[in-house]
């Protein structure tokens, strides 16, 4: 008679990580026995590795969603040394451009006494023709996208970008694009706020980089305020918007800018139904005007670069992919990698997210009050 190996798992474990709480051996009368000297070896060998998976201790990324496991280890943090070798191979103004560009994002300075050693890259934003943002160039105009380094980009209106010497377009390589979520201030000034916000604050409320962890809230699948969550749009709920890291041709600048609404269909989408990876074609960034009873406002637009020999979008070469797939992993692992660490840590505990009167708002107020702000930490 053969004998087989019985697991019992606990009710409480999990595909990725099985807790046995009980192995026995029994026997089967109708199936004989296969007589190999490697099957005890095998089975133990098989038993001990479940064990281990389920002694294994817990760590943060296991609640990551699975595509952006798989990302992480299909693009590993570069090497030393790797970004430079990648570089050696541009033509020489490119690699020169670079070079000032990679001593522009140094965060040790002569002249500066700064603890910071973190990898930041300046942010470009686009102008609708409100706030006040300090980064702001004075000369942008509305409808232009601008950077916090003092450039204006592009602009809407031919004749302010004619007046500029700039164009409505500007070329650049796409690196990364984040899809991330953002709960602002509300506009309904009488919603209660957690006790630690400050109602003049800029600063959103919560924000995922995921789409699946909130940094005051937790799971964005169980939080009131994410988008549609009653089936239709909410003015105060939580708004879907992407993060997009782009390189100026030339590698005259690397800039991340944060967009939402008409841009998700008019830039974002149109990146993502490429072929390929995004670096792999130029675009043509520019600006949108979107009008409605509410107002004016502008969006950016994406678009391959045309040229008569590849009316499709004009390829980079192998020597700049070398590059913008080196920069894409170093953006990955050095400033996406560690905020979204800060995220999942801080949501160990997650906090019921308000809703419609569903939850006891004292409570939560208590709660969210608890919560620390990373906020500040968004590009």
């Amino acid at each position: 008679m053969a004998k087989k190996a019985n697991t019992t798992i606990s009710q409480n474990a999990t595909p990725e990580t099985p807790v046995i709480t009980e192995t026995t051996i029994t026997t089967d009368s109708e199936t004989p026995m296969i007589e190999t000297p490697d099957a005890p070896i095998v089975v133990a060998s098989a038993l001990a590795t479940l064990q281990a998976e389920a002694m294994a201790p817990k760590v943060w990324t296991d609640d990551l969603p699975k595509p952006i496991k798989m990302l992480f280890q299909a693009s590993p943090a570069p090497d030393d040394g790797e970004l430079t070798a990648m570089v050696e191979n541009l033509p020489s103004a490119q690699r020169e451009n670079f070079e000032v560009l990679i001593e522009s994002l140094n965060p040790v300075r002569e002249g500066f006494v700064s603890a910071r050693a973190d990898f930041r890259i300046p942010k470009a934003a686009l102008y609708h023709g409100v706030g006040d943002d300090p980064a702001r160039p004075a000369a942008a105009p509305v409808g232009s996208v601008y950077t916090a380094d003092g450039l204006v980009l592009a602009a809407w209106d031919k004749n302010q970008a004619r007046s500029l010497k700039i164009g409505q377009t500007f070329e650049a390589a796409i690196i990364l694009i984040e899809e991330t979520r953002t709960l602002k201030m509300p506009r309904d000034k009488s919603r209660p706020l957690p006790p630690d916000i400050d109602p003049d604050s800029k600063a959103p409320i919560c924000y995922s980089l995921d789409r699946h962890r909130g940094s005051r809230y937790g799971a964005c699948a169980a939080c009131p305020n994410r988008p549609y969550a009653n089936g239709k749009w909410a003015p105060d709920a939580c708004t879907n918007d992407a993060r997009i890291y782009f390189v100026l041709r030339g590698f005259k600048g690397i800039y991340a800018i944060t967009v939402k609404g008409a841009s998700m269909k008019k830039a974002v989408q149109v990146i993502q139904r490429q072929k390929g990876r995004p670096w792999d074609v130029w675009y043509d960034l520019g600006v949108a005007e979107e009008k409605n009873e509410l107002g004016r406002w502008f969006s950016l637009t994406a678009t391959p670069h045309a040229t008569d020999d590849a009316p499709q979008g004009e390829q980079t070469t192998p020597e700049e992919r070398g590059v913008f797939r080196t920069l894409s992993r170093t953006v990955l692992h050095e400033s996406y990698l560690p905020d979204l660490q800060r995220i999942y840590l801080a949501a160990e505990q997650p906090k019921e997210a308000s809703g419609s009167g569903a939850a006891d708002m004292t409570a939560l107020l208590a709660a969210a009050s608890a919560a620390p702000d990373y906020s500040k930490n968004n590009l």
